[in-house]
């Protein structure tokens, strides 16, 4: 049974959120809430990506980059 606490993305990529401290996964949280707030589904690769410039695995150019690179797909698919 998930736990109560857990917000859907931290039950959608328990794999990805499982790195973070508890710190870090409030941050990635209330990142994610506001891409929802802002129309934005997050997805797998964006949470990914944001995992990865939170734990410093790339650094905001390349989190920019992936960024504006979804974003370019995402106008040509949709």
């Amino acid at each position: 049974m998930p736990d109560q606490r857990s917000t859907k993305w931290q039950q959608s990529y328990p794999e990805l959120y499982a790195e973070l401290t508890p710190a870090q996964q409030q941050a990635l949280d209330q990142t994610l809430g506001s891409h929802a707030l802002d129309g934005m589904e997050p997805d797998r690769d964006l949470v990914s990506d944001l995992v990865d410039w939170i734990t410093g695995k790339i650094d905001e150019a390349t989190y920019n980059e992936r960024a504006a690179a979804r974003a370019h797909r995402s106008s040509t698919t949709g």
